[in-house]
């Protein structure tokens, strides 16, 4: 298969509760053909824990990697370069 089915898109973001729904969406989302983009988040709203998992359709990778090719530099480059950039006089 080469698109997600059902018209949904390519990366996908689940949230919510840190409970056995969640984890249900998100194993459902792997029965489906998708495939973990990196590790959860996780954080604390004061009540309860809550998750995001990031998902990717397994076909989509090898256009993400060509189109960081083609921007050249990644974003985390992008962000140190910042970090070091000298500010405006104006500050």
């Amino acid at each position: 298969m080469t698109a997600p089915p059902d018209g949904l898109p390519i990366y996908r973001v689940l949230t919510g509760p840190d409970d056995a729904a969640f984890c249900r969406r998100v194993s459902e989302a792997i029965a489906l053909g998708y495939r973990l983009h990196a590790g959860p988040a996780v954080t604390f709203n004061g009540e309860r824990v809550i998750v995001a998992q990031a998902l990717l359709w397994p076909e989509a990778r090898p256009n993400l990697r060509l189109r960081e090719r083609k921007l050249g530099a990644c974003p985390q480059d992008a962000v140190a370069d910042l970090e070091h950039a000298t500010p405006p006089a104006s500050l």
